[in-house]
């Protein structure tokens, strides 16, 4: 209870007191702890967790300027580079015959308003040196929320989705962004119907 109290968060517990953590989940005893904020996720505005990265072929003159989370860029990295997610990114480096290249992180420690007000800086930025733009959606404050993770995912909605799947890997592969959420905040480990192991060909798909 004392390391506890040194906390706003389960998902800070777990980490500052791991030994701690996990005795307190197994007597059950993490309720008890009713100072827990229930509010932390990627969504607070006012988080410093966002920021604009570029893909540039200096070449030819093009660039896509995107925004994510810090924890999230080598998924959106992945789906660029995915040519079953018919990604503008893929499609313009497969035309070309190249592969796609590493992103370019350009800003970061930014709020959820300030990436969408820095994602257009950047895209009028490149414009006006003469490149051209492979984005589709617009960019800006009016432009919509961080792409890949819905801001309906919050630890009620999460618990819910968690409860239709019986192992970690059907949650992953059935509701990616409620996973992602989860396994962020430590909230995995709430799932104590989970399976304790997986399958070869859970493992391969997930691997995949």
């Amino acid at each position: 209870m004392s390391a506890a109290k040194l906390c706003q968060y389960r998902s800070e517990y777990k980490k500052r007191f791991c030994q701690a953590y996990e005795i307190s989940l197994n007597n059950n005893e993490l309720d008890n702890f009713t100072w827990f904020k229930n509010s932390e996720h990627s969504f607070d505005s006012e988080r410093k967790m966002h920021l604009i990265y570029v893909y540039i072929d200096e070449e030819n003159k093009y660039f896509y300027v995107g925004r994510t989370t810090d924890y999230n860029l080598k998924t959106r990295h992945s789906h660029h580079k995915s040519a079953s997610k018919h990604d503008t990114v893929f499609k313009y480096w497969n035309s070309i015959g190249k592969p796609v290249p590493e992103p370019i992180i350009v800003e970061d420690k930014l709020t959820l308003n300030e990436s969408k007000i820095k994602e257009h800086e950047y895209e009028e930025l490149y414009i006006s040196y003469g490149y051209t733009k492979l984005n589709i959606m617009p960019t800006g404050e009016k432009s919509s929320s961080i792409g890949g993770i819905l801001k309906k995912w919050n630890k009620d909605t999460c618990y819910d989705a968690a409860k239709l799947c019986s192992s970690r890997s059907e949650y992953s592969s059935r509701f990616q962004g409620a996973y992602q959420m989860s396994r962020i905040y430590g909230w995995l480990d709430d799932y104590t119907w989970f399976r304790s192991q997986i399958t070869f060909e859970e493992a391969y798909q997930a691997a995949c």
